[in-house]
């Protein structure tokens, strides 16, 4: 992909996961990050702070962190960074000498409707979605499913704030899940986080047991066909390992850069 046009895809992911972001969250510019904070779950992934765009060359990240700092901690939420590190290239070392290190650097990959490419239907799957209305039983079991997707054989049960939070995205339609189960076993689960014309397809995870057997690619072809015939013309995701970036490129998804998530101060 060309350094222009790739940039300019960069910028609309950016200002989208802005937009997904804010929606039912306080959102505020505070120096030179936008702060989001959720103020229905404590959840420490609920809330983040990312650098706002055309961040003027030669800013001095490390000189508005305090204020960003005062800001969460005053709403009694933890701070996380998420950024596309293209765009922010001098961001990433500045944060990890003011103490908050690297959690994750992914490969980013994005796909239009021209070049998605559905998979072949994995015999005995079934999809399906929730929404705001979803018994509870099925809220507790898609995020069970996603818990012990990525991070088998750790005891955890998702909180009252994870399950009103799912709710409240899904209710102001900014968050879109879908249920996997093989031959009726719930076996997988992905989300989708539509804003501004784009979406991030996220959170697909295979239970351990049913891995290899082509859920995580129907997931993400699901959530990505849904995308493209609601008026989506660009998905994108993050990949945690290489054989999830093999899937994605089999769907039609092309590398495009580099997400990067630092917290853990």
């Amino acid at each position: 992909m060309n350094p222009a046009p790739a940039a300019a895809l960069l910028e609309r992911i950016a200002g989208a996961v802005v937009a997904n972001a804010a929606e039912g969250r306080v959102c505020s510019t505070v120096g030179p990050f936008v702060a989001l904070v959720d103020l229905v779950s404590p959840s420490p992934w609920a809330s983040l702070a990312v650098p706002t765009l055309r961040t003027p060359v030669g800013t001095d990240w490390a000189a508005g962190l305090p204020a960003l700092e005062a800001f969460f901690a005053a709403r009694s939420r933890a701070l996380r960074f998420e950024f596309l590190e293209d765009l922010f290239p001098t961001l990433g070392p500045a944060l990890e000498r003011a103490g908050w290190p690297l959690a994750s650097r992914d490969p980013v990959s994005a796909c239009r409707p021209d070049d998605f490419v559905p998979p072949v239907p994995a015999p005995g799957l079934s999809l399906e979605r929730l929404d705001a209305g979803s018994p509870d039983d099925l809220v507790e079991l898609f995020l069970g499913v996603q818990h012990d997707s990525f991070e088998p054989g750790k005891t955890g049960e998702p909180s009252a704030g994870e399950r009103e939070q799912l709710r409240s995205r899904m209710r102001l339609g900014v968050l879109r899940c879908l249920l996997a189960r093989l031959d009726g076993v719930p076996a997988g689960a992905g989300s989708a986080l539509p804003a501004a014309g784009l979406a991030e397809v996220a959170g697909i995870g295979t239970l351990p047991r049913f891995r290899a057997r082509g859920i995580g690619s129907a997931v993400t072809a699901r959530l990505a066909a849904d995308l493209f015939a609601t008026g989506t013309d660009l998905a994108w995701l993050t990949a945690g390992s290489d054989a999830a970036a093999r899937i994605y490129r089999r769907l039609g998804f092309r590398p495009l850069g580099a997400f990067q998530r630092n917290h853990g101060r």
